[in-house]
């Protein structure tokens, strides 16, 4: 009976996941939901790969159908090669199955590929499974962790999912700009994730670099960590469905990027060499604002 539980669900909806599918759709905005249903060690030995597939289809339909939250992509497991038995061939064939079943209960949502530990372990089951006509029709996202050997498998998934026109993700690791910066440029991905939202404790640091809130120990206040100041002036202002377009400097000390949505430009210089004088080329005419973060200190809103 527990693999059928539900309750999880309700309870992560209410405590959260419906709030933030309000909050962005609110802002006339796309919201987008990974699904890793990780098993403990593997599924339950009993457990066939058409049993699977309906065992992870009941919960998308149950997120879908009870609180009106689509799952766009699901991971068969998190981190396979390192911690459970899911192998780049037995994967191979499970996603043979799991694809046409979702298909047959009306499910969208497609496989994330692989949730790896690191690019590493995503190219190892790309190169598996990489020739097989039946696998990739199924596939919606390639995804990895960055705790391991990361290069230059990023850029060999990068080349990959633009043969197949398939979106590329980092989906865990306690992130600094720096890594955004990398994934950006090394990979050009469309999903990221900083892991995870908010620890606990009684400074900045608490709960690691990678949170970016920091609950006191009562849990009834909470404070920007670190280094939350820098991933806003991403996130703030480059909105989903925003595209990246080109964006050169001049200078190895400034990382420009821009980015484009409904014909409104937005530019993010990342100066890494101290006080510089700095002119933006290119730009429409038109009004623009400007905001600059340093260090960890908070943002200053510059004026128009």
């Amino acid at each position: 009976p527990e693999f059928y539980s539900m309750q999880t669900i309700d309870n992560d909806v209410s405590m959260g996941l419906g709030l933030f599918k309000q909050k962005v759709q609110t802002n006339g905005e796309p919201v987008t939901f990974l699904l890793d249903k990780d098993w403990e060690n593997s599924a339950p030995s009993w457990m066939t790969d058409a049993e699977f597939a309906e065992n992870v289809a009941a919960t998308i339909l149950y997120y879908r159908n009870q609180h009106g939250i689509n799952i766009n992509f699901n991971s068969i497991d998190n981190e396979p090669n390192y911690y459970d038995p899911y192998t780049p061939a037995r994967q191979q064939e499970m996603i043979k199955v799991i694809g046409p079943a979702w298909q047959n209960f009306g499910i969208s949502t497609k496989i994330a590929l692989n949730e790896g530990f690191d690019a590493k372990s995503t190219w190892d089951y790309i190169t598996q499974m990489q020739n097989d006509s039946a696998v990739w029709p199924h596939i919606g996202l390639l995804n990895w962790h960055l705790y391991g050997a990361n290069d230059p498998y990023r850029s060999y998934i990068r080349d990959f999912a633009k043969t197949k026109g398939i979106p590329t993700a980092q989906t865990e690791y306690p992130a600094t700009i720096n890594n955004l910066i990398e994934d950006l440029t090394l990979v050009g991905v469309s999903y990221w994730t900083r892991y995870h939202i908010t620890g606990r404790g009684n400074s900045s640091t608490a709960g690691g670099a990678g949170s970016s809130f920091v609950g006191d120990l009562g849990r009834t206040s909470f404070w920007k960590n670190l280094e939350y100041w820098k991933f806003r002036q991403f996130m703030r202002y480059v909105r989903p469905d925003a595209v990246r377009i080109d964006a050169i400097s001049n200078t190895s000390a400034i990382k420009s990027f821009a980015f484009e949505k409904s014909g409104k430009r937005v530019v993010v210089l990342v100066n890494t060499g101290g006080g510089l004088d700095i002119t933006v080329k290119g730009l429409p005419q038109g009004s623009y604002g400007v905001s600059q973060a340093i260090g960890t200190q908070i943002y200053t809103e510059l004026g128009v």
